[in-house]
């Protein structure tokens, strides 16, 4: 299952949409999260024949947690609804999930970081060296927003965050409990 959080992604969904559905990945196993767009996101998301549902609450966390609730395969991918993630690495991160036997794999942004502004990529660097030190673990991206995930493990997360750091909230949650490995992909200018 892949869960898709947007809000105002009308310039991108479509694109992103396209991408997951070239893969062979049928329609019922996409869901998009919408929330609250005022443009038309919810429309164009439709229009390819995938689930849309409306989150409760406000924030990437509520929305991640929203679509959790159509989740019923053993894994769940989720990635961000702005085109930055290229949908081809879908089929790298479930293979490493399944082969490495890992609870958590992190798409790690190691390609096209000139993509990024730098304020991010100085405070994703600290955070991510924060993580490593505090949980042992050797990750490049704790704040990449493609990911996949055992689904009945990330159903435990708490989502206390708001916004984009409720992946330092997963990360944190899988690095307490099982195995987070990373697969580098490239990152899309917004």
């Amino acid at each position: 299952m892949i869960l898709i959080p947007v809000l105002n992604e009308e310039k991108a969904i479509g694109y992103v949409l396209d991408e997951i559905l070239d893969l062979g990945i049928p329609r019922e196993n996409i869901v998009v999260i919408d929330g609250g767009s005022t443009d038309k996101t919810i429309e164009i998301a439709r229009s390819r024949g995938v689930r849309v549902v409306s989150q409760e609450g406000v924030g990437k966390a509520a929305a991640i947690r929203a679509g959790l609730r159509f989740v019923s395969t053993p894994y769940v991918l989720v990635m961000d609804g702005d085109y930055t993630y290229p949908a081809a690495y879908i089929i790298d991160l479930y293979k490493k999930i399944i082969s490495d036997e890992c609870d958590l794999v992190i798409g790690s942004r190691v390609f096209g970081r000139e993509s990024q502004k730098i304020l991010f990529k100085i405070g994703n660097k600290i955070l991510t060296t924060f993580f490593n030190i505090l949980y042992g673990v050797r990750i490049r991206d704790v704040l990449s927003g493609m990911y996949i995930a055992r689904a009945e493990e990330l159903k435990r997360v708490n989502f206390e965050m708001r916004g984009f750091s409720v992946e330092s909230e997963i990360v944190s949650h899988f690095a307490n409990l099982g195995r987070v490995c990373e697969t580098p992909i490239t990152y899309r200018s917004r």
